[in-house]
């Protein structure tokens, strides 16, 4: 999962991942990650309002900020971003080190897994408690999706 600093949707995201794989007794082959596109947060824990979002719905969250690279798109078979800008850092970061060629992640929008149709993850930063729960919601609902989608693979 990517997010610009990887302190609030990114781990998030994971975090729920990280549940919905458990519940589906797939962690043996499953590995859940996220960076963000930004050295912003580097070594940071997450936000407290996604600790806590994650904490009041039984979802574990511990994480380390980190920044996306090249390795990820060696090592992952998915890599997930939050919206537009993240999509548009991480294809650059991508192109950088591998020009046009194939990797194994394949990079797409979180949110084209959303069956409401909502394409992007807003940002909830500088919003409140409620930006983060509609974060998680977007995010459980996307996953749940995503996972089912691929959990063959």
């Amino acid at each position: 999962m990517l997010r610009l600093g990887n302190i609030c949707r990114s781990p998030m995201a994971e975090a729920v991942l990280a549940h919905l794989v458990a519940e589906a007794g797939l962690t043996e082959t499953w590995r859940v990650d996220s960076a963000g596109t930004a050295n912003y947060h580097v070594g940071d824990a997450p936000d407290h309002r996604t600790v806590q979002v994650c904490r009041s719905r039984n979802v574990a969250i511990k994480h380390t900020g980190r920044q996306l690279c090249k390795e990820d798109f060696e090592l992952f078979d998915w890599i997930l971003v939050m919206d537009d800008s993240n999509l548009s850092n991480t294809m650059n970061v991508k192109s950088r080190h591998y020009g046009q060629k194939k990797t194994r992640a394949t990079v797409e929008l979180l949110g084209n897994y959303d069956p409401t149709g909502k394409r992007l993850v807003d940002d909830p930063y500088y919003g409140g408690i409620s930006d983060f729960e509609d974060v998680f919601a977007q995010c459980e609902r996307s996953l749940r999706r995503f996972l089912e989608a691929h959990k063959a693979s």
